[in-house]
């Protein structure tokens, strides 16, 4: 979202390895937002690690935008 996008992001080092949704909330398509809350695996370097996420998101021009998480 406009509000809360940083200036850049850098994944270096970073190697994804799932994703797995564990519940949604509204984010149909008749709605204006929604909530995803998922668990990410991925490797950093030699550590594996797990982000687990509650994200909220909103329609702007049409588009869903990532608006913050917890």
């Amino acid at each position: 979202h406009p509000t809360t996008r940083p200036a850049s992001i850098s994944f270096d080092g970073v190697e994804w390895h799932g994703l797995t949704i564990v519940d949604t909330v509204e984010g149909g398509a008749f709605d204006a937002t929604g909530v995803v809350e998922f668990k990410a695996r991925f490797r950093r370097d030699t550590e594996h690690l797990e982000l687990h996420e509650r994200s909220t998101f909103t329609r702007v021009d049409g588009n869903w935008v990532y608006v913050e998480g917890t």
